[in-house]
């Protein structure tokens, strides 16, 4: 009874070992014929490569121009932005004078005016 647990055993072993190698030689047979396949998509790879180092550099220059230009800007920003708060500051004190002056214009009648004349 021994002999056949142990016989079953090695013949379910024997089996998969089997099955393992039929995947593992299907395996090998479906790498084989993509071998080319595969070549083909790593020299495509390799080719691409210096185009792309290439692409990089040209657009690590454009990123340098473009970081120029935007300190220049910011700084113009900044420079506008304070004449806009300078002329809002004068403008802040010009405007009461103005109001004052046309209610004071409102106020005149025509007697005022031919008094002035």
């Amino acid at each position: 009874r021994e002999k056949e647990v142990s016989l079953r055993r090695l013949q379910t072993g024997v089996t998969k070992i089997d099955e393992a190698n039929g995947v593992v030689n299907g395996l090998q047979e479906e790498l084989t014929k993509m071998a080319p396949y595969i070549a083909i998509k790593i020299k495509e790879a390799d080719e691409l490569v210096p185009i792309v180092t290439e692409e990089q550099a040209k657009a690590e220059v454009v990123k340098e121009k473009v970081q120029a230009e935007e300190a220049v800007v910011r700084k113009q920003a900044a420079e506008v932005k304070a004449v806009a708060d300078d002329a809002q500051r004068d403008l802040d004190v010009a405007m009461p004078a103005l109001e004052n002056a046309l209610k004071a214009l409102d106020s005149l009648d025509k007697k005022d005016i031919q008094e002035i004349r």
